[in-house]
């Protein structure tokens, strides 16, 4: 098994059918395919084998997916890289993966993407190749001394056949965190990943005619329900690189967009921006019909104007980089916040306590899962592996509570993590750095109630004795030292934080305002 010949077979039996759009770059299946077949040649000459490890870094771009699926043809294991990560993170990922070869977005002239990505290549010396994938078709800009992407490719033989894999082969390592906030690669095979399309097929009904859209982020999990279920149903996908409501809602104008992939956020900011964006909804109307969305949960008048008004089926869900999706619902008008969905069938989901007990009906546990789409482990770390699926049951770290009706709804989070519009920030990570600023003596980072992210990141900070600092000044120097997504928008300075007789700080006696 490979999932790479799910755009072989489209491209045999759909060829002329487009499979990706991105601004004015539209791709049939043939062409997605050769470019895929080029790329993967390209690879090989550089010496990238079965089971080797490449690494990517690139925002939602049709070279993403191109890259993807061409490191999957040679039998490699992808390990896509979130394309905020600052230059020391990506290079603790890249010796993490042992990747041998880097394939990284330059960026603008006004983005430091690709700067951190060849800074952190050159600091991880096992990381034999780094190609920057230029932001223009012309050529390099922002990186013009190094290899381009279009030389790897171009010229290469059009035909790769997918090398034949087990179904336990290693497909992909996605990076995540744990409770200590130290990142964590959760390695899926082939079958899982397959699988996870085509459960999202058939629980959304994904069709061969529809048309996808999604600025929803590719190097997570995500990308298995965007890329994968398209390609195994051989429809097509609009990919959006940064996500601006006003291009949104052109684009699925245009398009005549069916299905949109979202977090909760996406569609808040969609329902502030119809007027400005002077599309005609009733156009709009006429082809979509469904919404795949996680995150936060709807205001009553923004989830009434998508159903009501445009007549959108909201379907809400619940996964994780580990499992890659677990519960799928219809999302109701009323009692529906912490609401994520039902178990999907073939999926396992207990509510337990901290001895494994389950939990009665009603009460708050942990929810632990059972699933085919669960990953193999954590790549070289036995240690996190062990806890991780202590029990036979992989440990979500989130606590929940089941009604009657089956449907859950979360509680909160045993792993202190910060759900901020659909991007895990894990508190400990964000407090390691701000520890590190010459002025910051102790410090904790929570998330806060916020209506268009869902959460968002604060931090308590106490002051070093004599020493002065701002809270924009804090907020600004975090901004560049943590992933844009991160770094936390709200400072407030203390005399002492609330701690516990072992020194432990007490963050649930934190003001959360």
């Amino acid at each position: 098994m490979n999932v790479a010949t799910l755009i072989e077979s489209s491209a045999q039996y759909y060829p002329d059918r487009t499979a990706v759009i991105c601004g004015t770059i539209r791709l049939t299946y043939v062409e997605l395919d050769r470019r895929v077949s080029q790329l993967a040649h390209g690879l090989v000459s550089l010496g990238v084998k079965p089971g080797d490890k490449v690494a990517l870094t690139c925002p939602s771009r049709s070279e993403f997916a191109i890259s993807y699926f061409a490191i999957l043809k040679t039998g490699a294991v992808a390990v896509p890289l979130n394309h905020l990560l600052k230059q020391d993170e990506i290079a603790q990922q890249l010796r993490d993966s042992e990747a041998k070869a880097y394939l990284c977005y330059e960026g603008t002239p006004d983005s430091p993407l690709g700067r951190h990505g060849f800074e952190a290549f050159r600091d991880t010396p096992g990381c034999k190749e780094f190609w920057a994938i230029p932001d223009d078709p012309r050529g390099l800009a922002v990186l013009p001394d190094c290899r381009s992407w279009h030389d790897l490719y171009r010229g290469q033989p059009e035909v790769f056949e997918s090398l034949d894999l087990s179904n336990d082969a290693s497909c992909s390592i996605t990076f995540t965190s744990g409770t200590t906030g130290t990142p964590k690669g959760a390695e899926h095979s082939h079958a899982s990943e397959y699988l996870s399309a085509v459960l999202v097929r058939h629980e959304h009904g994904i069709l061969h005619e529809d048309v996808g859209l999604s600025a929803v982020p590719l190097f997570g999990a995500f990308r298995c329900s965007i890329l994968l279920t398209t390609f195994l149903t051989g429809s097509t996908i609009v990919i959006v690189p940064r996500f601006s409501p006003e291009e949104v809602w052109r684009a699925m104008e245009r398009e005549h967009v069916t299905v949109f992939h979202a977090v909760g956020p996406m569609l808040h900011r969609l329902y502030d921006a119809v007027e400005p964006s002077g599309v005609h909804l009733e156009q709009i109307a006429r082809h979509w019909r469904l919404c795949i969305s996680g995150g936060a949960t709807l205001l009553p008048t923004v989830h009434q104007f998508f159903e009501e008004r445009l007549g959108v089926d909201i379907r809400i869900g619940y996964g994780a980089a580990e499992v890659i999706l677990a519960t799928v619902d219809k999302y109701a008008a009323s009692d529906t916040a912490g609401a994520i969905g039902r178990p999907i069938g073939g999926i396992q989901i207990r509510l337990v306590d901290e001895s494994m007990n389950d939990v009665t009906s009603g009460d708050v546990g942990e929810i632990v899962v059972r699933s085919p789409t669960r990953m193999k482990h954590y790549y070289n770390n036995e240690e996190a592996t062990r806890q991780a699926f202590a029990g036979g049951w992989f440990h979500t770290g989130d606590l929940g509570r089941q009604e009657s009706d089956g449907c859950l709804y979360l509680a909160g989070r045993c792993k202190d993590m910060i759900n901020r519009g659909g991007y895990k920030v894990y508190s400990a990570q964000v407090e390691n750095v701000l520890l590190t600023h010459p002025a910051i003596a102790n410090c904790a980072v929570i998330g806060i109630s916020d209506e268009r992210y869902g959460e968002e990141v604060k931090a308590y900070a106490v002051l070093k004795g004599g020493v002065r600092c701002t809270e924009e000044e804090l907020i600004a120097w975090a901004r560049e030292k943590v992933a844009a997504y991160a770094y936390p928008r709200y400072v407030e300075f203390v005399d002492a934080l609330p701690v516990g007789a072992t020194g432990k700080v007490l963050k649930r006696l934190l003001p959360r305002q």
